[in-house]
């Protein structure tokens, strides 16, 4: 499989020694990383304020009322600071990691975010805590992280891209990476980290950085997917009229990136993008490919009013997770098994089969889903926890179809059926 290390424990090994002595230099690793984009401040989360019913409605959720017992498919949140060393001087970063517990050693999902307008300080982990949540469920450790100056993370918020007139967008990008770099240094002391396959997911800006992180040959990427990934002119965080100097300083840092980065990658956008419209990603595209990259561009439909928002805004992640999931399986990477649903879709009705599909492919965790006796099939999504959904979908089916229901798929975990 692309990403194994030839010899990855004494790998493993060599960064972590280089890392102690001070070092940011080489310690190579393979890796997948997934990039996106989170507008500035605008702190949407997919299914907020409630979850979805399989017939499409929405209702609210009360923890208190639906609360069932805990399930092997239940993740484990674990708030932490990662301690990082970057330019020798000692930082702390903001983390949360997220995991289903039980499965040993786990591949890295590395999830972090866009750029803020302001104060940084103001950025929030539930920007990234549903995606986070979302590659847990897909058999990944996965570890959401705020860059230096963001949220409660040390050290100052690096903004200086350059003027329309003198644009530095490397110099933007490659600082933002070195903190991504030394966030996979310290995740790979953790006993429950396998390095060798490393995922990361970023938003607007923080999806450019990891690309110019894909191209330093001191981490060494299997595969990237970037969702609406680019940088606007900052100074500080201003949005600009179109500027061509400084577009095309962006185009040409792509083409950098594609001269030392040879993993696959998948790039997402939104025909609407309010930031990177059509025609720059395309330059973007080319530049990279151009030089050397690999990538697979998919130009989705208009979403909402502006593209820019899929990461992050209710319904974005029915756009982006059957995107990622086709990537994931392409290269041999982790997420949900098609096969192991068979059964259960081959004694439902059309109409019901069409739905548990939809709920397994479009739909962001938590979620659950329930049968009706005679038939019916229903989805809750979106729930801060799963005994949230698990509970909800339970009573929803009951007072709908008027007898009890059966839990069938917990996330991704098929539960036990009747006999038909």
């Amino acid at each position: 499989m692309a990403g194994v290390l030839s010899n990855q424990r004494g790998q493993r090994h060599g960064w972590l020694e280089r890392r102690e002595r001070g070092s940011v230099e080489a310690r190579p690793m393979r890796a997948i990383l997934i990039v996106a984009i989170l507008a500035p401040l605008v702190a949407f989360a997919d299914g907020a304020g409630g979850v979805e019913a399989g017939d499409g409605r929405s209702t609210g959720v009360c923890a208190s009322e639906t609360s069932t017992a805990p399930s092997p498919a239940d993740v484990v949140e674990e708030p932490t600071r990662l301690p990082v060393m970057i330019d020798g001087k000692d930082y702390a970063l903001e983390a949360l990691i997220v995991r289903v517990p039980g499965h040993g050693k786990l591949p890295v999902a590395l999830i972090t975010h866009g750029a803020s307008p302001g104060d940084g300080r103001r950025a929030n982990m539930e920007w990234l805590r549903g995606w986070a949540h979302d590659l847990a469920h897909r058999g990944w450790l996965a570890v959401a992280v705020m860059r230096r100056g963001y949220g409660a993370s040390e050290g100052e918020m690096f903004d200086d891209a350059g003027a329309c007139a003198s644009p530095d967008v490397g110099r933007y990008l490659d600082a933002h990476a070195d903190d991504l770099e030394a966030a996979l240094y310290s995740i790979a002391r953790r006993a429950d980290a396998d390095m060798a396959r490393v995922l990361a997911v970023g938003d607007s800006a923080g999806g450019a950085a990891v690309m110019a992180l894909a191209a330093r040959k001191s981490v060494q990427l299997a595969a990237l997917v970037n969702v609406s990934g680019g940088l606007t002119r900052l100074q500080p965080f201003r949005r600009d009229p179109v500027c061509a100097p400084y577009e095309a300083d962006l185009v040409w840092n792509f083409a950098r990136f594609g001269t030392t980065a040879r993993m696959s990658t998948l790039w997402l956008y939104a025909e609407n993008d309010g930031l990177f419209r059509p025609g720059l990603v395309s330059r973007m595209h080319a530049a990279f490919t151009g030089s050397g990259g690999r990538a697979d561009l998919v130009m989705l439909p208009p979403f909402r009013d502006d593209g820019h928002t899929m990461f992050f805004a209710p319904g974005g992640k029915r756009r982006l997770l059957p995107e990622l999931d086709r990537f994931l399986r392409a290269n041999g990477l982790p997420t949900w098994d098609e096969a192991a649903f068979a059964p259960l879709l081959a004694r439902l009705s059309a109409v019901d089969d069409q739905r548990v599909e939809d709920y397994l492919r479009l739909l962001p965790a938590e979620k659950a889903l329930a049968l009706a006796p005679g038939g019916g099939v229903y989805w809750r999504e979106g729930g801060r926890t799963g005994a949230d959904v698990r509970g909800s979908v339970l009573a929803d089916c009951k007072g709908r179809a008027g007898v009890d229901c059966t839990l069938a798929i917990d996330n991704f975990r098929l539960l036990d059926q009747p006999a038909p």
